[in-house]
């Protein structure tokens, strides 16, 4: 009988130990700091519901080469030290105001991190520029010197702010310093994005798939190269040219820059697009390479997180693939293409209906792991 008794202490003395081991853990930490940020962001998104605990927000100021950045940082309350999140906004109106991107930053803060938000001025104006490259460069450096952040500093980005994310991490200031980025939706290949929006097909496998991108996609992407036109009046006369339909690219007031851009522009089949392409000027082939991913993925040394949408009408899911296949295995952390949710847009995911209640656990608890990749790393 005192046998048993004992070895029932035993037992018990050993999984107290057990348990104790588990809970004071990393994996079971972050696990739990992960599902704060779940509960925190669904309450606060889906039904407005704050989940109380005090943070810090205010707006910074800081210089990145002769232009001065405007920032929104949010943190716990109190005079520790914690890790440092940036988070890249994509091409919305609000920039870093943005009403998703702040839950987020207030959840993350609640959850124990230090986030970041930069304004980044191109994207905002629907504009993608190199610019917004170095705004994030600075915003790393900002943010590493600051007291109440720890050495690990991650960046996520999502939409057209991925690509730059990844890009701005290559950099040879930052790039050995910065631990994880995060490519949400972004493209890989500048130049097969831009040919799959002006064609309206992408390559799945060598497969030509019909791709839909949407409407603001069809305007933004013109102004894009339209920029590289120094005159403005230029400009103007070859964006009426296009919202009237005009086919006609012998216009003597073009110049042949111009004109090379309208045909471009104006091309109706893969075919021309594709052959256009080829035609066009080395010097714009030249800036729209300097932020395509493709093209510095081995300068990276930051682990990576990748996630995409079948349903993406941005950016063809096919880019994440291609992404993944080119990171080496010790540096991604984590990949998967989800269904269930719109773009960057995560609401679907809440609106769970019973029949489909298989398939949005499964969604989020791919989407779950997929924050836990990140915040382990940090």
């Amino acid at each position: 009988m005192f046998c048993t008794m004992k070895r029932r202490f035993i037992y018990i003395g050993i999984t107290v130990i057990v348990l104790a081991l588990v809970i004071i853990s990393r994996p079971f930490q972050v696990g739990v700091r992960t599902a704060a940020v779940f509960l925190d962001l669904g309450f606060n998104y889906r039904w407005q519901i704050t989940i109380p605990r005090t943070i810090m927000v205010s707006e910074v100021n800081f210089h990145c080469s002769d232009r001065n950045v405007v920032a929104n940082v949010y943190r716990p309350y109190d005079n520790r030290k914690h890790p440092g999140i940036i988070l890249a906004h994509g091409a919305v109106k609000d920039g870093k105001d943005d009403f998703a991107l702040t839950i987020a930053a207030q959840s993350l803060a609640r959850a124990g991190y230090v986030v970041l938000i930069p304004q980044l001025e191109y994207l905002k104006s629907f504009q993608l520029q190199y610019g917004d490259v170095s705004t994030l460069i600075a915003s790393y450096q900002f943010l590493s010197r600051q007291p109440f952040v720890r050495e690990e500093v991650g960046m996520l980005g999502m939409c057209l702010s991925a690509p730059l994310v990844l890009i701005a991490a290559s950099d040879s200031t930052i790039s050995r310093d910065i631990t994880v980025v995060s490519s949400w939706g972004g493209y890989y290949n500048v130049d097969d994005w831009l040919q799959s929006v002006l064609a309206e097909q992408y390559l799945d496998d060598g497969q030509a798939i019909s791709w839909s991108p949407r409407a603001t996609l069809k305007q933004g992407v013109p102004r894009l190269f339209l920029g590289f036109l120094p005159d403005e009046s230029e400009r103007m006369r070859i964006q009426e040219k296009l919202d009237t339909g005009s086919q006609n690219s012998s216009d003597t007031t073009l110049s042949p820059l111009g004109e090379d851009i309208f045909k471009m522009l104006s091309a109706h089949t893969p075919e021309q697009v594709k052959e256009m392409w080829v035609e066009i000027a080395p010097e714009i082939h030249q800036s729209i390479n300097l932020l395509s991913p493709h093209l510095i993925i081995e300068k990276i040394h930051a682990k990576i997180a990748i996630i995409h949408t079948v349903t993406d009408d941005v950016i063809p899911w096919v880019e994440s693939v291609k992404l993944s296949q080119a990171i080496p295995d010790d540096q991604e952390v984590f990949f998967k293409i989800f269904h269930r949710f719109y773009h960057v847009d995560i609401k679907q995911l809440l609106n769970v209906q019973l029949s489909e209640l298989y398939d949005v656990i499964s969604e989020v608890a791919g989407f779950y792991f997929y924050v836990f990749s990140i915040l382990y790393q940090l």
